[in-house]
C-alpha cells in the first residue's frame, strides 16, 4: 500500500506528531492537530524539492485526522491543493519541453496530460475521503 520505508515513516511522522503534541499539551486537540499539520508540511515541502511522490504523507494525514476531526476537511483540501500544485507543476515542465522541441505530436502531448492529472486525482479521491470522516465523525443532532 505504501510502497516502502520511507512512505511507511512519512505516514508515521504526522501522527507520532500528533501523538507527541497531545500528551505534551495535556490532551489538547489543538495542539496536537496543529503539529501533525506542520510535520506533514515540512514533508510535503522536502517531498517537493526532491520531486517524489506523497502517498505515505496523505495515508498519515488522514490517521492523524481520524483522531482531530475538526481538521479532516482542512487535512482533506490540503491534499487537493498539493495534488493541483503537483498537476501544475506537470504542466509547466511539459509545456517547456513542448516549448524546447517544436513540433509534437497531439497524441503524445494528450498522454502527459493524462498523466499530468493524476495528482488532482488523488487529491479530490483523499478530499472526498476526508468529508466522509468527517459525517461519519459528526456528532448526531
Amino acid at each position: 500500500l505504501l510502497g516502502g520505508g520511507r512512505e511507511a515513516l512519512e505516514a508515521t511522522v504526522p501522527v507520532l506528531a500528533f501523538v507527541l503534541a497531545w500528551v505534551l499539551s495535556d490532551n489538547d486537540v489543538l495542539w496536537a492537530s496543529g503539529a501533525a499539520v506542520v510535520s506533514a508540511l515540512a514533508i510535503m515541502v522536502i517531498g517537493l524539492l526532491q520531486k517524489r511522490k506523497l502517498r505515505g504523507l496523505m495515508i498519515g494525514l488522514l490517521l492523524a485526522a481520524w483522531k482531530a476531526p475538526a481538521w479532516v476537511r482542512e487535512i482533506g483540501l490540503l491534499a487537493l491543493i498539493t495534488g493541483i500544485v503537483y498537476t501544475l507543476f506537470g504542466f509547466s515542465q511539459a509545456m517547456g519541453v513542448v516549448q524546447k522541441v517544436g513540433d509534437i505530436s497531439p497524441s503524445l502531448l494528450a498522454g502527459g496530460f493524462r498523466v499530468g492529472c493524476i495528482p488532482t486525482i488523488y487529491g479530490m479521491l483523499i478530499y472526498a475521503l476526508s468529508l466522509v470522516i468527517r459525517m461519519v465523525q459528526k456528532p448526531r443532532i
